[in-house]
């Protein structure tokens, strides 16, 4: 049975990934999601079956147990529905305080989920525990067990926003591996996709095109967005991924943050091509970059997609902007957290950074090989049964250390910004390289957590492969992420750049560019403004 610690690792992760435009699963299935579901509950229930007559024949009952966990959990990959009503709980969450009893969703949610229960029927079948969470970011978490013999395993989960009802994310259960490079057709997902939004969203739904059609990562899926005056709406979209046979994997959804908003809202767009004037003002927005790996030079516009005033080329925000500081204050101490051997490692996490290693146990990863880089290991660190550390250690450096456990805490914050930020620079300084005179440092405000990412800065240019982040629990103040890069430069680092050579590499970065006429909603005053702006969004050419 999951414990609580898994639920809450399992809500963190969904809180990662929800900012995340295009979620792509890890797989995908030979058979249907409603298929799947109750053949898996059918044909474990004839399992039972036979393991009571092994033991009615003679078999020992220790032998009967061990091919009833064979046979009662099975791989995924049957079919068959058993009609019901689904058994609904209501959970304490992991975080204290968080979490009511006896949840009533609202009126909005209830009626985004009595459609997603008409889409995928199989979530109302009588063999499933619908655990119910709601947290303070003002959203539900609906989470659909399959319980057999008191055991849990996951069959789906589902997030709609409190307030507007919009579906956030949807996704389904996680299938073989074996029919990962099958992929159905676009005029299947693309009738699929608006089959569905047509379900969702009625008659809004005729606003929303295909925006773009993935077949990434062994994986396909369809981008839904709305479009205005002829151009999309960022954010306002449906990102829905597809099993290889064309039924629905998973949803990502806007969350219905801007129902309603008027057509007369959008400012016309009256010239499609960018000016001399605003390209200009785009490409000052950039900063250099150096790769120590490849000895490479180049001027950086926008790492990501990134948004820029149609009218005027300023940055546009989308999200939380992230604070950035650049700092000359750093003292770096040039020390490395080198291990002789793994049973050293409690020993030295505890007198260097300080970690409570007491009753500390070791053990190997459970990390694929295919994952990991030469010459490097991973360990996990269960301390007490409560904190639980991955350590990552290339050629005896420890590299990472991070806190796997639900280990960070939602209560009163007891630690300033400014105290976490003083800790983490005392915390980072002693293992940073002598040759370090300058950081540009970003700071991320988290719902329990402060994070501080530190880049290194050699002439004012920003090296993209020597880089620091410490991350710090708000209510104790205690390190929950430290991961350290330095890359050792291939060739000697370049000196001062004169105008001209900036200019070329402007001009170089910004031909690598895609620019796509878009709106969005700006983030402003600590959230997004229902007031659509256009802007130009840039892209990686492909």
């Amino acid at each position: 049975m999951r414990s609580n610690e898994d639920k809450a690792q399992e809500e963190q992760l969904i809180d990662e990934l929800k900012y995340f435009s295009k979620l792509e699963p890890r797989a995908t299935m030979k058979n249907s999601f409603e298929a799947l579901l109750s053949q898996r509950i059918e044909k474990k229930q004839r399992m039972k079956r036979r393991v009571n007559i092994m033991i009615k024949v003679g078999v020992s009952s220790s032998a009967a147990a061990v091919m009833a966990g064979v046979l009662l959990f099975p791989s995924p990959g049957m079919d068959g529905q058993i009609p019901g009503q689904v058994k609904t709980v209501a959970v304490q969450e992991a975080q204290q305080g968080k979490q009511q009893k006896n949840i009533e969703l609202t009126s909005a949610a209830k009626e985004t989920l009595d459609k997603i229960y008409k889409i995928f029927p199989v979530l109302q079948n009588k063999q499933l525990k619908l655990t119910t969470l709601f947290r303070d970011d003002g959203r539900y978490y609906l989470y659909f067990d399959e319980v057999i013999n008191n055991e849990e395993s996951k069959v789906a989960h589902i997030t709609i926003d409190a307030q507007t009802g919009g579906l956030i994310s949807y996704s389904g259960i996680n299938p073989p591996e074996e029919f990962e490079n099958i992929k159905p057709s676009e005029k299947i997902m693309k009738e699929k996709s608006t089959l569905f939004l047509q379900q969702l969203l009625g008659e809004d739904a005729k606003n929303f095109q295909v925006r773009e059609i993935n077949y990434e990562y062994q994986h396909a899926s369809v981008h839904m967005s709305r479009y205005v005056n002829g151009l999309p709406v960022q954010g306002d979209s449906y990102v829905i991924g597809f099993y290889h046979n064309g039924d629905i994997q998973y949803v990502n959804g806007g969350g219905g943050y801007f129902k309603g908003i008027s057509v007369n809202e959008y400012p016309v767009p009256i010239k499609t091509t960018v000016t001399e004037q605003v390209k200009e003002r785009i490409m000052e927005q950039g900063k250099l970059i150096y790769s120590t790996e490849q000895g490479l030079l180049s001027y950086d516009i926008a790492r990501s997609p990134e948004f820029f005033d149609a009218n005027t080329g300023e940055k546009v925000w989308i999200s939380q902007p992230e604070e950035v500081v650049t700092t000359e204050n750093i003292n770096p101490g040039g020390k490395k957290l080198t291990v002789a051997s793994v049973d050293k490692l409690p020993t030295l996490l505890q007198d260097e950074l300080k970690l409570n290693m007491k009753g500390a146990t070791i053990a190997k990863s459970d990390l694929p090989p295919s994952m990991m880089i030469p010459n490097q290991a991973e360990y996990d660190i269960e301390v007490n049964g409560k904190n639980v550390y991955g350590v990552m250690i290339e050629k005896g450096e420890v590299k990472t250390v991070r806190v796997h456990s639900s280990a960070l805490n939602e209560t009163s914050v007891k630690i300033s910004a400014q105290e976490a930020k003083k800790k983490a620079i005392s915390i980072i300084e002693p293992y940073m390289e002598k040759t370090i005179k300058e950081v540009q440092l970003k700071v991320e405000e988290k719902p329990n957590s402060y994070s501080y990412y530190m880049e290194v800065l050699h002439n004012g240019i920003l090296m993209t492969d020597q880089n620091y982040l410490i991350e710090l629990d708000k209510q104790t103040g205690e390190l929950v992420h430290f991961k350290k890069r330095h890359d050792t430069p291939t060739k000697a680092l370049p000196n001062m750049v004169t105008p001209d050579q900036l200019a070329k590499l402007k001009l170089e970065a910004f031909k690598k560019k895609e620019m796509e006429l878009v709106y969005v909603y700006p983030f402003e005053n600590g959230k997004l403004q229902p007031k659509p702006v256009l802007v130009y969004r840039l892209i990686n050419k492909r």
